[in-house]
């Protein structure tokens, strides 16, 4: 497991839009099981409560991910896994973001 912060190394795009966004953290994970390794990778972005509401559209894009957005296998015993997770704060977000990390490992 690798927690890597993100200073403007990279940006991920909507598809629909073009819109960029920066999370601030990506999560990298590998469950290994008895065929083939998953590699997990999570998009984490820790927002404020004053500033959640204006950038609602970064909270969608995220939860888009898992669902909408899938990679091809590119190594052969190799299963490659995005996600987005809600923004996380100390405030009324916090339950929701570890339900949805919990739902994922």
């Amino acid at each position: 497991m690798y927690l890597i912060r993100n200073e403007r190394l990279f940006k991920i795009f909507r598809f629909k839009d073009g819109a960029a966004l920066e999370p601030d953290f990506v999560l990298f994970m590998r469950k290994q099981n008895s065929r083939k390794a998953v590699l997990y990778q999570l998009f984490i972005e820790p927002k404020g409560e004053h500033l959640a509401s204006g950038e609602q559209w970064k909270e969608n894009f995220l939860l888009e991910i898992g669902k909408e957005y899938k990679l091809e296998t590119v190594f052969k015993n190799k299963d490659f896994k995005l996600h987005g997770l809600p923004f996380y704060n100390e405030g009324g977000k916090k339950q929701e973001f570890e339900d949805a990390f919990a739902k994922i490992v």
